[in-house]
């Protein structure tokens, strides 16, 4: 009787120590994180952070939407995509085939644009938190499925393994999409099933990783016709703090606080701070003075107890 033992493997930076396209290490520390540690130090498994930058200055898409990077950047890969490393060993021949399981949708496509104020609105985000590529960022994307030529991977869809250059290792790359609801929330499974004479149908293996997008926000009226008030925190003003060197999009313009508006002989960027010390009650305060709101946003699920 032949015995054949195999593991498929599913890997990602779990301890959060090599960054997003740092590297997989493949520990044991990691392996233990993947599917559920009690050590609530690792609970969230890999940190993600949603894809909504506007990496490439030359225009107004957001990265979610952003397929091809004029000039292609190794930013984007390194801030943004995860590496996943998946190993299907050799006893799972080339009709053996994978599926993978994740909170994401069938396919994707770009949003529609609305245009208007001399730009590009996108609408928000589609509600499912992770997507899985062939290929990261920095490289031009097919978006179309993997099963059509492209580089997307859907879920719970089987997928030769032939298309994944399998069996062996492939590396692969998480992007996400929108925040978790909790820490860990987010997993990736793959399931390996065997067809080929070898597995003879029945080789079956699975494996899972853990993972937390998350979402930091700071918000300026950068698109400028909020005045003093708090910013509306819109796409709109997220597209114009994001873009570089384009004259259309400054983002906030501030006067410097050199005038004096309590008249009381100190520059008002010197003013209300206690400046001159306890002899000078005038630099106490400063009446009618505004400054202009900045909101900063650290929605659930970042554990602000571990956050730094």
């Amino acid at each position: 009787m032949h015995v054949g033992v195999f593991k498929a493997d599913l890997d990602v930076d779990s301890d959060n120590t090599a960054d997003h396209a740092g590297g997989v290490e493949e520990s044991p520390l990691e392996d233990a994180i993947e599917d559920g540690a009690t050590n609530p130090v690792y609970q969230a498994g890999k940190y993600l952070v949603v894809d909504d930058f506007y990496e490439d200055s030359s225009n107004t898409v957001p990265g979610y939407a952003d397929w091809a990077l004029t000039p292609a950047w190794p930013v984007p890969v390194s801030t943004v995509f995860a590496d996943v490393k998946l190993t299907v060993p050799s006893l799972f021949d080339a009709t053996s085939q994978v599926t993978f399981t994740y909170d994401g949708s069938a396919t994707v496509s770009a949003p529609g644009t609305v245009a208007g104020d001399e730009m590009v609105h996108y609408p928000p985000l589609p509600a499912h938190t992770l997507r899985l590529w062939r290929r990261a960022q920095s490289f031009s994307r097919n978006t179309n499925s993997v099963l059509n030529g492209g580089d997307y991977i859907p879920p719970n869809v089987a997928i030769s393994n032939v298309l994944l250059s399998l069996p062996g290792s492939v590396s692969l790359y998480l992007e996400g999409v929108n925040p978790s609801a909790a820490l860990g929330a987010s997993t990736l499974k793959v399931r390996v099933e065997g067809s080929g004479a070898v597995s003879n149908g029945a080789a079956l293996d699975e494996d899972l990783v853990k993972c937390t997008v998350i979402k930091a926000d700071v918000d300026v009226d950068t698109d400028n016709d909020d005045g003093y008030n708090r910013p509306k925190g819109n796409r709109v003003e997220d597209e114009f703090e994001d873009v570089n060197n384009t004259p259309k999009r400054p983002g906030k313009i501030m006067t410097v606080n050199d005038n004096d508006d309590d008249r009381d002989g100190i520059p008002d960027y010197a003013d209300g701070y206690d400046l001159l010390g306890g002899a000078v009650a005038n630099d106490d305060s400063v009446a009618g003075e505004q400054f202009v709101p900045v909101v900063f946003n650290l929605p659930e699920p970042i554990d602000l107890s571990q956050a730094r």
